[in-house]
């Protein structure tokens, strides 16, 4: 997930400026810029402009004539890509650069779209040696995959999205293919009406249900949620897509051309240049936890039923003794800078202690409560501890089961009791 920084925020005023020059619109928009939250996406403050753009000026759609436009331009050169196709070496992986390459033509990243600039990366669309090796992992997955979803991004670029699907059906005729467009109209994203005009099946096609340029994982439908989960290859197309859905637990693919300069730094990607990458290649770290990573772990911890948090151990200034008392012993899971889970772990000199394991849904069953665990195990015993206890609710089956498999022993000849000196105001989760 890309954070929206100062550059980019910047860039997103200017864009709502070409779409209307309004003094009172822009006022909003820049509005709703500064008020942003730390998680929020770029996609999703389009998102939340088009909202307010439709309350003001209704449902027309400045992109409307962009789209069509540039649908026909790319079906006008239908037969001929699909030749160039079919006569390379290798048709599918052609196909995949082509669809690609037509990541170009997006009115998000850019003020303009120059036709003869994309007639020119469509001539050179071809995988580099820095796209090898997720192109050839991709390939690898689909072909014992069972279903395979394709996630698009823009107008005209869909066309070429079809072409690449059809040849992936050829290789694989066995794979079952879903694409996903967006639930509603969003600058010159493609939505269910561009896919059939593009071809795409009606029974393949399957709506997002909300108007965010990306994967926005809690708006999703029932039914792109299913096609999501149920998904054995992700295809993520474009940068809102990556931006959205990057960092989010999900094992896709994604393929883009280079366009925004927060994006070309981030990603060392000249710009203009094709980028293909797969999930694995971002790698979870596993660092021990700071007072600075409060806000985060405790928006993990509210979000994680049963957690039992009070007011005063699990505020701000709770934490932060702990963690003094605890320098070395606190770890949390971090992917792409966002805290995906945490492990408290502390001693009195004789025992060790665990508290507040969380990782976060849709992280699950990827070993990464293990590691925690396994890290802060280490810690203790570097600071000569023998013995580690924790305190889990009985009601919390899977918790239980989790704790049994580390080899933490169900003690039945105890009895578990404690006395409060202050009274203390459950959190709910």
């Amino acid at each position: 997930m890309i954070r929206v920084n100062d550059p980019c925020a910047a860039c997103l005023y200017d864009r709502q400026k070409h779409v209307k020059n309004d003094p009172e619109y822009l006022a909003e928009v820049r509005r709703i810029i500064d008020a942003r939250k730390p998680g929020d996406t770029a996609p999703y403050l389009v998102y939340l402009f088009g909202l307010e753009y439709g309350r003001r000026f209704g449902r027309e759609q400045p992109y409307g004539e962009v789209k069509k436009r540039y649908n026909d331009f790319v079906l006008g050169m239908e037969g001929s890509i699909r030749a160039r196709i079919e006569a390379a070496p290798d048709p599918c992986e052609a196909a995949l650069m082509y669809a690609r390459t037509g990541n170009y033509i997006d009115f998000g990243a850019m003020d303009d779209v120059d036709e003869d600039e994309f007639l020119r990366l469509l001539g050179g669309a071809r995988a580099g040696e820095r796209d090898r090796a997720a192109v050839d992992s991709f390939f690898t997955r689909c072909a014992a995959a069972k279903t395979f979803l394709l996630i698009a991004d823009n107008c005209g670029e869909i066309v070429l999205d079809r072409l690449f699907v059809e040849q992936l059906k050829k290789r694989y005729p066995d794979l079952s293919v879903s694409v996903m467009v967006r639930g509603g109209e969003v600058l010159n994203d493609a939505t269910a009406e561009d896919a059939l005009y593009a071809g795409f099946p009606e029974n393949e096609i399957v709506s997002s249900g909300n108007a965010v340029g990306g994967v926005a994982l809690d708006m999703l439908s029932d039914k792109a949620r299913r096609a999501l989960d149920g998904a054995d290859v992700i295809l993520a197309k474009g940068q809102a897509n990556y931006e959205t859905l990057g960092g989010r637990g999900r094992r896709a693919f994604y393929s883009l051309l280079c366009k925004c300069a927060v994006f070309t730094e981030h990603s060392a990607c000249p710009r203009s240049r094709g980028y293909s990458l797969r999930r694995a290649e971002f790698r979870m770290t596993i660092r021990k936890m700071e007072i600075a990573d409060y806000d985060a772990v405790f928006g993990l911890w509210i979000h994680t039923p049963g957690m039992g948090l009070n007011r005063a151990d699990d505020s701000r200034e709770g934490i932060g003794k702990y963690l003094a008392r605890n320098p070395e012993t606190c770890f949390l899971a971090e992917e792409e800078g966002r805290v995906v889970g945490v492990i408290l772990t502390g001693h009195d000199g004789r025992r060790g202690y665990i508290h507040h394991l969380a990782v976060a849904p849709e992280y699950r069953r990827r070993g990464i409560a293990a590691k925690l665990v396994e890290s802060a195990m280490a810690a203790l015993e570097r600071e000569g501890i023998h013995k580690v206890a924790l305190v889990a609710f009985s009601s919390n089956e899977g918790g239980n089961a989790f704790w049994e498999k580390e080899g933490f022993t169900a003690r039945d000849d105890l009895v578990y009791r404690n006395r409060l000196i202050h009274p203390l105001e459950r959190i709910p989760t």
